[in-house]
């Protein structure tokens, strides 16, 4: 196809995966230890220009007495003892923008076109699960499953 025609009539792609979510009966609270947070914030910011030690200091201020707290899976009679109940969906949205309908008419690498993206806001799959995990919705390693 032609990429002039193909960058014109585009307008965004969205991919998206389910991970299970943590049981809303049973999930256990934790405070994490501080180099499980630092592993956290380095996935978040993988393949992106990102910086882990910003990163974390953002989640810090939105908690509470900058405290982040996550949650695992227990199990109990309403989840079949699994710790999980339902999915929940995770998103990456990237918008084409001026300047990224530039470079699909120009042919540009993927990797070109994903930091274009990322400079422009978008979030990945990971990063989205990272937030979810964050609210307490899931746990990393379902983000890590189906993000892999």
């Amino acid at each position: 196809m032609d990429p002039f025609n193909f960058a014109d009539a585009l307008l965004a792609i969205l991919a998206q995966r389910l991970a299970k979510t943590l049981c809303s009966k049973c999930k256990e609270a934790y405070e994490p230890a501080e180099n499980e947070l630092e592993v956290l914030a380095a996935e978040y910011v993988d393949n992106t220009e990102g910086n882990a030690t910003l990163i974390l200091e953002r989640w810090r201020e939105h908690s509470a007495n900058n405290k982040l707290i996550l949650y695992k899976a227990k199990g109990c009679k309403y989840c079949n003892h699994t710790g999980y109940r339902g999915r929940l969906g995770l998103y990456e949205l990237m918008t084409v923008t001026p300047s990224i309908r530039r470079m699909i008419q120009k042919r540009a690498l993927v990797s070109e076109i994903t930091q274009g993206a990322l400079a422009n806001g978008m979030n990945t799959l990971k990063q989205d699960g990272i937030h979810k995990v964050i609210q307490g919705l899931t746990d990393i390693a379902q983000v890590r499953a189906v993000c892999a």
